[in-house]
């Protein structure tokens, strides 16, 4: 039977920014408690199951089902295949398909002393897998949904990007300034994009182009008109979210956070295409994806807040 039930949006997180979601089960007899469960550091066994998309999932709810017939893919199964099985170093890869023959979801099973160690080792075992018939079958293959279940303490991890809300515009008159297009249409692009590090490289050339372009030509027509700008401060903004991975960040200059944080330790890594160990940055890489995941909330909300300080700066304009 399948069953719902509802969370607030605002209890969800920042939308477009992943998402965790734990789930406790509690079984007859099991006298331990959520956090007993939850802290457990030995060794043991998971189980890793992910459904397949021919698109980057968009759900305005969060489906938690990974029934087989909820993923698919360009990938068709052999007419005589039910199941394949991919043995490992570091586990076993079990793929299965949907009704249309479409390769559909994967399970994956592994010893680990951690959901974060076996979520590594999965995306470890398959992201290579993936990469390599996404490039032979020249086709996109999305990881849609993803679940991670201590088999030990029947916990639950799922991952999720969370859902947008749906917005009212005002109905006033809105004035679209010129010089601001190519600002909206990275931050729609950003948007739009289920890459990490894409998105975090459209949020950091908004902050680039603005600095080093858009605000000089600025003022420059600013004085050229002999118009006086009130200025403004531009610093990180407080958010409830980013207090707990940047809150040493928070009320810094934008730009001072740009130059020594966002383009040395982020955009370098990008451009160059290497890390700051010299390694070759693999972008299915599970530690790459989460770090460059966690910073997307504070580099979007810098780049929100740059944007509509400019805006304000072209109404002085007239």
């Amino acid at each position: 039977m399948k069953s719902s039930t509802k969370i607030s949006l605002e209890k969800l997180g920042p939308p477009g920014i992943p998402g965790h979601l734990v789930i406790v089960d509690k079984l007859k007899g099991d006298t331990r408690t959520d956090q007993e469960q939850l802290r457990d550091q030995s060794e043991r066994m998971f189980h890793v199951t992910a459904i397949l998309s021919k698109t980057p999932l968009l759900d305005e709810d969060i489906d938690l089902s990974l029934a087989v017939e909820r993923g698919g893919s360009y990938i068709n199964a052999s007419p005589d295949a039910v199941t394949s099985l991919i043995k490992t170093s570091l586990g076993n890869i079990t793929l299965s398909h949907n009704s249309h023959r479409e390769l559909a979801r994967i399970e994956f099973e592994c010893a680990a002393a951690s959901q974060i160690g076996a979520l590594g080792l999965f995306h470890t075992a398959v992201s290579p897998f993936l990469d390599h018939i996404s490039y032979l079958a020249n086709v996109p293959i999305h990881l849609a949904r993803t679940e991670c279940m201590d088999k030990k303490n029947n916990v639950h991890f799922y991952d999720y990007i969370n859902p947008h809300p749906h917005v009212t515009l005002n109905p006033h008159e809105a004035r679209i300034f010129t010089r601001v297009l190519p600002l909206y249409a990275l931050y729609r692009e950003a948007k739009n994009s289920g890459s990490p590090f894409y998105r975090f490289l459209c949020y950091y050339k908004i902050l680039e182009g603005t600095y080093a372009h858009i605000r000089p030509e600025f003022f420059l027509e600013a004085r050229t008109r002999a118009v006086k700008v009130v200025t403004e401060k531009e610093v990180v903004p407080d958010h409830e979210e980013l207090r707990f991975s940047h809150g040493d960040q928070i009320g810094k200059s934008i730009k001072t956070v740009f130059d020594n944080r966002f383009t040395p330790q982020f955009r370098d890594e990008i451009a160059h295409y290497l890390l700051s160990d010299g390694a070759v940055l693999n972008v299915s890489d599970f530690n790459a994806v989460r770090r460059f995941g966690g910073e997307l909330l504070a580099i979007e909300l810098c780049a929100r807040t740059v944007i509509g300080v400019q805006e304000r700066y072209e109404a002085q304009l007239g």
